[in-house]
Parts: C-alpha cells; sequence; structure tokens
C-alpha cells in the first residue's frame, strides 16, 4: 500500500527523496499501532524506527526498477 498508493501520488508532486522519505516515516508511523496492543513504549519506540528503515530500503527498490 505504501509503495504502491502512497509513494505514487507523493512522486507525482514532490521530488523523489521527499516522495520516499515520506513513505517510509508514514510506513514506520502505522507500527504504532502496536502501543494499543500493549507493547511497552521502548519496544514500541524500536520497532516505529525499524520499520521506517524498512520502509525506506523496499521503496527505494521500488523506485529504481
Amino acid at each position: 500500500m505504501f509503495r504502491g498508493f502512497l509513494f505514487r501520488a507523493l512522486l507525482k508532486r514532490d521530488p523523489a527523496p521527499v516522495a520516499v522519505t515520506i513513505s517510509a516515516v508514514t510506513f514506520g508511523i502505522g507500527h504504532i499501532v502496536n502501543l494499543l496492543a500493549g507493547q511497552a513504549k521502548p519496544e514500541m519506540v524500536i520497532q516505529v524506527l525499524s520499520a521506517g528503515a524498512w520502509g525506506f530500503i523496499p521503496t527505494m527498490v521500488f523506485y529504481k526498477k
């Protein structure tokens, strides 16, 4: 969803680095829902940051294709 819809929509109006960054950050923030599942805050922060980083890599690969 993030690379399919969000990234492509952002790419139409923003330069690629901005679109990649927003897509990756949004992907990371999407994992904050785990806080509602009772996950501890330190682990949640680490998961959000890791998801953001992992959201960045596939988006760059998707963009380069």
